[in-house]
């Protein structure tokens, strides 16, 4: 008999990008920031190479900002994601209560993270239940330079063109017509 247990069903899209780029995700109320953080992470197809950040008004309308990992946070005037549990800022019975997570502060990767309502989850598991396109690139510059690589890559005279190609394939092995940003499959993300 395989327990369930209360869970956030989640929409999270990356902001000031388009096509937008969102995954909805079903995760127990009782997961921590640093393990919400490595879902995302493998929902949007991140590398988890950089600082991540949450931002929000918690249950008790309290101002947060927490910060991970810890143990590069130290000298950032935040809150430690390590005990922090995802139920302390959001609540699975207020559709349309958000938070904002950002991941690498160079490339500034923003993330709207909304309340779709709660589920139940098989014990154990966190799952990715839909989502539109491909996540971006790692280290691409954020949106604006993500954008500006696919305008360069989908225009085979432009001057940059084999260099960006080269580039991607390096950071993600995807080449030439291999490389798909308009697509989505569920079935490769690994968030359970």
């Amino acid at each position: 008999m395989q327990f369930s247990v209360p869970a956030f069903d989640l929409r999270i899209s990356i902001t000031d990008i388009e096509p937008l780029i969102w995954r909805r995700l079903q995760v127990p109320v009782t997961l921590t920031v640093p393990e919400f953080h490595l879902a995302v992470q493998a929902a949007f197809g991140w590398e988890n190479s950089h600082l991540y950040a949450i931002r929000c008004e918690d249950r008790a309308r309290k101002p947060r900002e927490i910060v991970g990992p810890h143990d590069l946070t130290e000298d950032l005037d935040a809150e430690p994601a390590s005990g922090v549990v995802l139920s302390e800022l959001l609540d699975a019975q207020k559709p349309g209560s958000a938070l904002e997570y950002e991941y690498d502060f160079g490339d500034s990767w923003t993330h709207h993270v909304e309340v779709l309502g709660s589920a139940d989850l098989p014990a154990g598991e966190l799952l990715c239940v839909d989502g539109a396109n491909r996540g971006p690139v790692e280290d691409s510059g954020g949106p604006h330079g993500y954008t500006r690589m696919l305008q360069i890559v989908a225009d085979p005279e432009h001057p940059e063109h084999a260099d960006a190609t080269s580039w991607i394939f390096g950071v993600t092995g995807e080449y030439g017509s291999h490389f798909a940003p308009a697509t989505f499959d569920g079935a490769q993300i690994g968030a359970s």
